[in-house]
Formats: C-alpha cells, structure tokens, sequence
C-alpha cells in the first residue's frame, strides 16, 4: 500500500514536517495508460488534493510508457531527431521529455552524492580533497562556439562532484575565413561572452556543499 511522504504543496507545514496521517484517502482513479488504479488523497492541513502519481518521475506526462525507449536511446548516444523518429515523437515533444529525465537525474544525483560524501575517505585534516580542471570541446562549430568544461572529482575515489559546460571567446590561429565567420555569427547571436568563470564557480561551489 502507497503511503505518502508529505503533502507536495510547498508552502504547506506538512511539506518538512508530514508528521503521522497528515492526508486522508479520498478513493481512486483509473488512468488511461496503466491498467492498475491509482489512490487519491487529501492533504488535512492545506486540504490540497494529489494522488501516488504526483510522486512519480512520470507525473503530468504524455505516453509516460515511451520513457524507458527514450532514456535508452540518449543514453546510446542517438542524436533527438533519430530518437524521436525511432519512439513516434516529434521532435519537440522529445526535447521535452529530455529535459524533464535531466532534471529528475540531476535531483537524484545530489541526493546521492549527499549521502556518499559522508562514508568518503578524507584527508589528515579530516576534509574531502578534490582535483579541479577544466577542458575545451565546441558545439555544432569548432571554429566558432568553442566551450569549457569545468570538472570537480574527489581525489581518492574519482567520484564525480560537477560538471558545468559554459561558452567562451574563439581564441587560437585566426585565418581570414575563421574571422569572417565569427563576424557573421556575431552578427546574428552577438558577441560570445567568456563564461569560464562562472562555470568553475559553480562546479566548485558544487563540491563544496560536501
């Protein structure tokens, strides 16, 4: 039997503090898309109504049973026009769904990084160490949209703290042809700004929290 944690409204006392039998169950419904029903239930406090499906990863989406596909298909490494011709989506629809996994992925993985820091081995002074760099790849042009990526790992375990991509300025040999490009497309985006700063801020600021 589903018990709620807490009632999902923030601004209610119930979100941190649920406490016992803070909802009452107020029957069920059947969806479309799962041949099981699913409980409803009632917050006492707020009196905001919400179901096991508000818990859910999958809550509010459309073809909720296409996920598994799509997760793999990224995962695999196919581009989001291929995915979406693979799993019947427009290609919309999937940058959606993309983006609802990333955020969901990227809550988990604080949650467990939060509980791993505490059982990771740490120095003489009794703190984590950790190595910081950055690289440089590009997005669609190399000549043009260089970016930096900002790395934090623990220096024992290699476990992975952060990873921030950010844009920054072409630099490096710079011919007639790759001016005349980069004009162009500061013409049409304006000038690309140096963010290599505020990446490394924020992957430090990441490892940090741990």
């Amino acid at each position: 039997m589903f018990t709620p944690p807490r009632c999902p409204n923030r601004d209610c006392p119930r979100f941190t503090d649920p406490g016992p039998k803070f909802y009452t169950h107020k029957g069920w419904y059947q969806p479309l898309c799962r041949p099981h029903p699913v409980p409803r239930f009632r917050c006492n406090t707020c009196s905001l109504g919400f179901s096991r499906q508000t818990f859910r990863s999958d809550y509010r989406d459309h073809k909720p049973y296409l996920n598994a596909a799509v997760l793999e298909h990224l995962c695999d490494g196919l581009g989001f026009r291929k995915t979406a011709r693979k799993v019947g989506l427009t290609r919309r629809c999937l940058e959606l769904k993309a983006r609802k996994h990333s955020r969901t992925a990227a809550l988990l993985d604080d949650n467990l990084k939060e509980r791993i820091a505490v059982c990771q081995p740490k120095g003489p002074d009794g703190v984590l160490r950790v190595h910081f760099d950055e690289f440089e790849t590009y997005e669609t042009r190399r000549n043009t949209r260089p970016i930096t990526i900002a790395v934090a790992i623990e220096s024992t375990t290699r476990l992975h703290f952060a990873a921030v991509a950010a844009p920054i300025r072409p630099r490096g040999k710079m011919t007639e042809s790759r001016r005349a490009a980069i004009e162009r497309e500061e013409a049409l985006y304006g000038p690309r700004r140096n963010r290599s700063r505020a990446a490394c801020r924020i992957a430090l600021g990441k490892a940090a929290k741990l």
